[in-house]
């Protein structure tokens, strides 16, 4: 490789480290309903979709580690919205949000309260190219 293509490469590469690893995330208050057959326990992060943000969804991280969320029940937790900066206003207290894991319905979430922005995970965890 010449010089100039590797130097070229790695300015992409810190363009593209600060684009994933500087977006925020976004933690909620949600009434979650488990539409799914097994428990859900532990680190789980399927798919949030808004019907009126179009085909836009993101990732929601529901850490639940000290009871599980048994198949039909619905607890208030804490979740973690990855990128949720596509939702643009249609995220507000009170929307209906439509989980999924790749193609199955796993659940409804209802969001009670944006409790705010944290992107103190991302800035701990990350690691720089190069």
């Amino acid at each position: 490789m010449r010089n100039g293509t590797a130097k070229k490469l790695k300015e992409k590469s810190s363009a593209v480290y600060s684009l994933i690893y500087s977006s925020p995330l976004l933690i909620l208050t949600v009434l979650f309903e488990n539409f799914r057959r097994k428990p859900v326990f532990g680190v789980y992060r399927p798919q949030a979709y808004i019907r009126e943000s179009g085909s836009y969804c993101s990732n929601i991280r529901l850490d639940q580690f000290r009871q599980e969320i048994k198949p039909g029940d619905q607890v208030v937790i804490q979740a973690v919205l990855e990128a949720p900066v596509g939702y643009g206003k249609h995220l507000k207290a009170g929307t209906l949000l439509t989980i999924k894991d790749g193609l199955d319905l796993v659940g409804k979430a209802i969001v009670l309260e944006i409790v705010g922005y944290d992107q103190t995970d991302f800035e701990t965890k990350a690691i720089k190219p190069g």
